[in-house]
């Protein structure tokens, strides 16, 4: 695991370097699914050049900011100065060091990025609004179905990671909401993960 986080910096960065057409690109986890359109996002960051996702932790478990104010889960660059400069220095961070456990003011890729909003210019922060849903933070909002749209605290859910979720056999899931004290509902267990385990039984 320690290899794949030292991987983060080095495809994107190959990518924009190697493919002078690509203006930006944007790097996510596999268990992340998309509830609405994420087209308004990219309208806004049209105007930055780094994106990354808040971990925007729930009250009750502040503490875990210590692995990261971020999570390296959904994050775009531009092939431009601050863009590239950035995935140089994470690339230059996580071949340094780079492990699954937490040592200082470091803990895999992730601590890393605690510090970009300071060392680079034009970086857009994504948090709350329906964006990096997660099971350390889904718990804070006011989840509402209208339409078969779902929305948290009046903004529609646009993607929500997975994080955790495990099937151990074909009908055992662990949802993995235990270690992030998640305050389940309907909504969540009925909306949101059974509709993506659903959609995970198709493939």
């Amino acid at each position: 695991v320690e290899y794949f986080f030292t991987l983060s910096p080095f495809y994107p960065l190959y990518l924009l370097e190697t493919f002078k057409k690509i203006d930006f690109i944007t790097t996510l986890d596999a268990d992340i699914y998309f509830f609405s359109d994420i087209k308004p996002l990219f309208d806004k960051f049209q105007w930055f050049s780094i994106l990354i996702t808040a971990h925007d932790f729930s009250e009750n478990i502040k503490d875990k900011a210590v692995y990261g104010l971020h999570n390296v889960s959904f994050q775009s660059f531009k092939r431009d100065a601050q863009g590239l400069k950035c995935l140089n220095d994470w690339k230059e961070n996580c071949l340094k060091w780079c492990y699954d456990y937490l040592e200082g003011d470091k803990f895999a890729d992730q601590k890393y990025l605690d510090y970009w909003c300071d060392d680079y210019k034009n970086v857009l922060v994504i948090k709350g609004r329906g964006l990096g849903v997660a099971p350390w933070n889904v718990s804070k909002y006011k989840l509402e179905k209208i339409d078969d749209q779902i929305y948290c605290d009046g903004h529609k859910l646009v993607f929500y990671h997975f994080h955790g979720l495990r099937f151990l056999k074909k009908n055992i899931i662990r949802n993995g909401f235990k270690i992030y004290k998640v305050k389940s509902n309907r909504i969540i267990k009925d909306d949101i993960y059974k509709k993506y385990i659903v959609e995970l039984s198709k493939l």
